[in-house]
């Protein structure tokens, strides 16, 4: 037999004897964690709440990511009366599955018997969002509000409780309380008789504590179990096939090496760095490669370290940066993989690192530059302004310029919540993490307290609990930290010393794996799961590699099994994956609009039967191993604003590619009217009063609170069961704080127009809002848009087609365009006479993100319209309006051109820069309006309930994204939302009554329908005609990372705030709060939660 034969059956023997002590030890250890849990319920129903949570505690050392076992453990503690204990329990479970009723449940319980009456109703009220058939929870929840003083909150939920339960003696018992103290003797009285009633039965019920909670959360519940990889694994041998990739360009190869596919279309290139010093593309052609192009040199001398691939300017095709001690160079690609050396014109020139990361440190759309520096004595912060150019960003980033011995730098959203933060390793201290702040910078954090000191780490979902764990590798150990410190594994190095680390799922089996690297060659360890990781190294074929200065991976050769391309001083060396496909592989190219275009950071979680994991985007495209599933129950992409659901994903060797949705989350509530026939969407309200929406970095968009609303003829709108009918909703990731809603009916000639002048202004103080009279008088008998397009047609009637501008700005910034014209020629222009431009269209609304990225750029212009006349002599003239623009949605604004033109003027011209849709141009003169009758009606009704999420009508992109009233989802696009107590649901007449800051509060979903009297209005006299209009005061709030407190409800806004102050200025005492405890009882969380009455967790 020869010696190599003798060598496979070794290796063979010892991966066999080896597979069967992981399966038995795996196999053990899951009936082990079985027994354990059925042991711990039977002492539970037994009452032994003592030997129930030990057992639990022991069998959450085997599984401690069970959240069955941990429900099952709060439970005990409750049952132990452990209030406190039980709450950490219940809060560890929503750690990892936010949308558990029963967490929330069990945690409100602990919390009532704690007197945390406030957080407990809280915690009720979420349970009850996602599950509100429990009559349990009904009384608990009237419990905690009695213990506020909300009585009418509580007395809603204690006769929910006895309508689902009738013979509840406690809630009747309440309930008999409870309508004595508000004066309903009679009702009472019959509470009382009925609580008497069943009390008197044999045996009568217990009523403890514990018996009015128990419920179907109560119950003891059977395990989940996070399916685990197969023990033996699937045969899998990286097989050196470099003279077939590279040829003679192996030898001349060097690190610093990066992946990118430059045309998005599958192929993995690499980008490296010659021998000789210059840099060049490596071109993948059905996995062998060969130079493409000319090599870009590099300086002489100069020493480079890494080589980082992202977007930089979101053109569509990914860029360069490669950081070294002496230089940094930037390379700027092209279609077909044309590059070019653009470091002056990034204004890199004469940075220095050691390492560094490429992320959107500040949510500006934009690729932005961290670095650690090349003494390794601190950090570096560079920001992109959108133009391809980087400026110095220490102080605004929060990153620390002097921090010893720093080595890599990794972004990753550690708590989930949407916020990528900083790892810092550092070789002689544990790691530093730098939190990043809502509309803030990074701040440190003692998150890696206690952790070991490692010049290398790496990052990723390491056990598929769908959170992040992070390896370390120290001098003699890689540590594996998770959140709890007490699950620590410890991987010993045995004298290697590692450079740097690599997570990737080299067999598909769907668990990261881990790669480390350094002058002795390359070590693998599988992820055998809860069994933890076994060194790999020689069966994969990898014990001989020699000294390895950098490791890169991918599917280069798309046989669906994820390659291995090693550096040394030697060259490079390709490592082919034998075997890795036959398990499945799921690839996704993610592309930004609002996140940056190359999507790194965003995050991915993927669901199937009972397995999951999550991974972060580092490079495009995506790989991710899915063992033999052939469908996917789920793919949801989290970007930076919003999130993407894809069900019943299918598996297979294409890549499959998810924009980033184009939604807003954020922007202005809707308003809808019945038209006879159904509820109509009209338009946005309040577009022009955001609260803390940043205009650029250091000035919030001052709020206008007050607007007029054009709803239309008495064709239009007409009553419904004698009752105007409106009904605002908030659809967005918002709040609205809605102060005053009436209508307004004026009667007005026949042949006149009547408009508000409420529009969008670029600054204040703010003129009056009115309504105006106006006598149309003509439309433009030429209209010229700037690229030389004939738009008279389209600008001559409010018929929905829209002038549009000539090009769009990149889509991170949502809302501008490249500036444009129309030119307006409406002949011989009246003089002395008092001439309005009436101008209908509709503004693209950009948000915070939009903003702050447009304002950081300084090549682009301001973006508000300018209107200039042309003069006799041809000349062209600034006419001193404020044009202003509509405020969201389809609306008329008026520009009031009385005493403003030049004697003489032919043509005017509007200019602007904002992603503006123009559907009318009018010139119009006022009218005589003291024939008019106006007429104002208060609401008769007014109902805030939860209504859900509309669905946008499949419109062209010329037509505002609009909302179909019947399509609802009961759950949004997002993850978190703005939180706090907002008003109840219930009646809200006396809030919206009248301006006196008293406010009827709208969360995400809400509703609120307004009824106004018919026969409370006249009839129009002859010879004249009605139109409606809506008057409403009051503030909107989104959640986009820049708003200012954009992520909870308080603070109050009020009449006379200063716009720049908000969040901190103190409110007004003058202000008589007492409205407050009334009608703010209703929490809303910041985690969305998923309505459908799901009782068990989920996995």
């Amino acid at each position: 037999m020869s010696k190599r034969l003798l060598w496979v059956v070794g290796v063979v023997l010892v991966l066999a004897v080896a597979a069967g002590i992981l399966r038995q030890r795996r196999s053990s250890d899951a009936s082990a964690f079985t027994q354990l849990v059925t042991r711990g319920n039977g002492l539970l129903e037994r009452g032994d709440t003592a030997g129930a949570i030990e057992i639990y505690r022991r069998a959450l050392q085997l599984s401690p990511q069970s959240t069955d076992v941990r429900l099952n453990l709060a439970n005990a503690h409750l049952l132990a009366d452990r209030p406190a204990d039980a709450a950490d329990a219940c809060r560890q479970v929503l750690e990892l599955d936010h949308n558990s009723a029963a967490a929330y449940y069990l945690l409100g319980c602990a919390l009532l018997r704690q007197n945390q009456a406030e957080s407990a109703a809280a915690a009720f009220q979420q349970s009850w969002k996602i599950n509100p058939g429990v009559p349990a929870l009904d009384f608990q929840m009237g419990m905690a509000q009695q213990e506020l003083g909300q009585i009418a909150d509580a007395i809603r939920d204690f006769e929910n409780a006895v309508r689902a339960v009738p013979d509840h003696p406690s809630a009747h018992y309440q309930l008999s309380r409870l309508y004595r103290r508000v004066g309903r003797g009679d009702d009472a009285a019959r509470a009382l008789q009925e609580h008497q009633r069943i009390i008197s039965r044999s045996p009568p019920p217990v009523a403890t504590i514990a018996a009015l909670e128990r419920c179907v959360y109560t119950q003891p519940l059977a395990p989940f179990v996070l399916a685990q990889p197969d023990a033996r694994g699937i045969p899998v041998r990286f097989t050196d096939t470099t003279a077939d990739a590279f040829g003679a360009t192996a030898a001349d190869a060097r690190a610093p090496l990066a992946v990118l596919d430059y045309d998005r279309d599958g192929r993995l290139s690499l980008f490296a760095q010659e021998k000789s010093g210059g840099f060049f593309l490596l071109d993948n052609h059905g996995g062998k490669f060969s130079p493409l192009g000319r090599p870009l040199r590099s300086p002489a001398g100069a020493t480079y370290h890494s080589a980082l691939v992202g977007d930089l300017d979101n053109d569509g095709f990914d860029d360069v940066v490669v950081l070294g001690n002496q230089d940094t160079r930037v390379f700027k690609l092209y279609a077909q993989g044309r590059m070019r050396d653009a470091t002056r014109a990034a204004g890199l020139e004469g940075v220095q690192a050691s390492a560094g990361v490429l992320a959107d440190l500040d949510f500006s759309g934009n690729l932005d530059l961290a670095i650690v520096l090349a003494d390794g004595s601190g950090l570096g912060a560079y920001r992109n302004l959108g133009n391809f150019y980087f400026e110095p960003n220490w102080t605004e980033a929060g990153l620390p310029k002097t921090l010893p011995h720093a080595t890599q730098l990794l972004t990753e959203d550690w708590s989930n919540e949407g916020l990528p933060g900083l790892f810092v390793a550092r070789a002689d201290a544990a790691p530093e993490f730098f939190e990043k702040k809502r509309a803030g910078a990074f701040a440190p954090s003692t998150l890696t307290q206690g952790w070991p000191a490692g010049a290398a780490i790496a990052t990723g979902d390491l056990d598929n609990d769908l959170r992040v764990e992070v390896a370390i590798a120290t001098a003699t150990t890689i540590e594996i930290v998770h959140r709890d410190p007490k699950r620590r594994l410890t991987l010993p190095l045995n004298g290697f010393a590692v450079a740097g680390l690599l997570l990737t799922d080299y067999d598909n089996d769907g668990w990261l794996d881990l790669v480390a690297f350094g002058s002795a060659g390359v070590r693998v360890w599988r992820n055998a799961g809860q069994a933890g990781f076994t060194d790999t190294t020689e069966a994969l074929g990898l014990k001989q590699t020699g000294p390895v200065t950098g490791v890169v991976a991918g599917d280069f050769d798309a046989d669906g099994g994820t390659d291995l391309v090693t550096s040394s001083d030697a060259g490079l060396r390709f490592w082919r994956n034998d075997g890795g496909n036959q398990n499945r592989q799921l690839k996704l190219r993610l592309v930004g609009n609002r996140s940056n275009s190359s999507s790194l950071g965003v995050r991915v979680e993927v669901t199937a039967g009972n397995w999951r994991t999550r991974r972060t985007v580092r490079r495009s495209p995506l790989e991710i191993g899915v063992g033999q599933h052939a469908q996917l129950d789920a793919v949801r992409v989290h970007w930076f604003d919003l999130s993407t659901a894809l069900v019943d994903v299918p598996v297979g060797t294409a890549i499959t590619s998810v924009n980033e949705p184009t939604l807003p989350s954020g922007s202005c509530p809707y308003l809808y009217t019945w038209n006879g026939e159904r509820f109509e969407f009209v338009t946005d309200i309040l577009g022009a009063a955001p609260l803390g929406l940043p205009m650029n970095e250091k000035m919030y968009v001052p709020a206008d609170e007050e607007e007029l609303l054009v709803l239309g003829d008495e064709k239009r709108f007409p009553p419904r069961n004698g009752a105007y009918e409106i009904r605002i909703t908030d659809e967005l990731r918002e709040v609205l704080y809605l102060d005053e809603a009436h209508l307004i009916a004026v009667d007005h000639p026949d042949g006149t127009l009547v408009y508000p002048t409420s529009k969008m202004h670029p600054g204040g103080p703010f003129p009056p809002h009115e309504l105006w009279t106006l006598r149309p008088l003509v439309t433009p008998r030429q209209a010229t848009r700037s690229d030389g397009m004939d738009v008279t047609a389209l600008l001559s009637a409010i018929d929905n087609r829209m002038v549009e501008p000539v090009n769009l700005r990149r889509p991170q910034l949502r809302g501008l365009a490249e500036p444009f014209t129309i030119t307006l020629d409406f002949g011989a222009l009246p003089e002395g006479r008092p001439l309005v431009l009436a101008l209908t269209g509709w503004l693209h609304f950009g948000g915070g993100m939009a903003n702050i990225s447009g304002s950081i750029d300084p090549t682009l212009p301001f973006p508000f319209p300018i209107l200039e006349a042309e003069s006799a002599d041809g000349s062209w003239h600034k006419v001193d309006v404020d044009v202003g623009t509509p405020a969201g949605k389809t609306k008329t604004i008026l520009v009031d051109l009385e005493n403003k033109l030049p004697a003489g003027t032919r043509r005017l011209r509007l200019s602007q820069a904002y992603e503006l849709y123009w559907d009318r141009a009018l010139l119009c003169e006022k009218a005589d309006a003291s024939g008019n009758r106006e007429h104002h009606l208060a609401a008769s009704h007014a109902d805030l309930h939860g209504r859900g999420f509309g669905r946008f009508a499949d419109l062209p992109r010329s037509l505002p994204l609009t909302p179909i009233y019947d399509q609802v989802s009961p759950t949004p696009p997002w993850d978190r939302t703005p939180s706090g107590w907002f008003t109840r649901y219930g009646a809200v007449e006396e809030l919206i009554a009248q301006r006196d800051d008293r406010l009827a509060l709208l969360a995400g979903g809400d509703e609120v329908a307004l009824s106004f009297d018919a026969a409370a209005l006249p009839p129009p006299a002859p010879g004249l005609k009605r139109d409606f209009f809506l008057h409403v005061v009051g503030w909107d709030k989104d959640a986009d990372f820049h708003v200012g407190e954009g992520w909870q409800l308080e603070p109050l806004p009020f009449r006379g705030m200063s716009d720049q102050d908000y969040g901190r200025e103190p409110r007004p005492s003058r202000i008589n709060d007492a409205w407050i405890k009334q009608y703010n009882t209703r929490w809303v969380d910041p985690v969305v939660v998923s309505p459908g009455g799901k009782i068990r967790p989920t996995p």
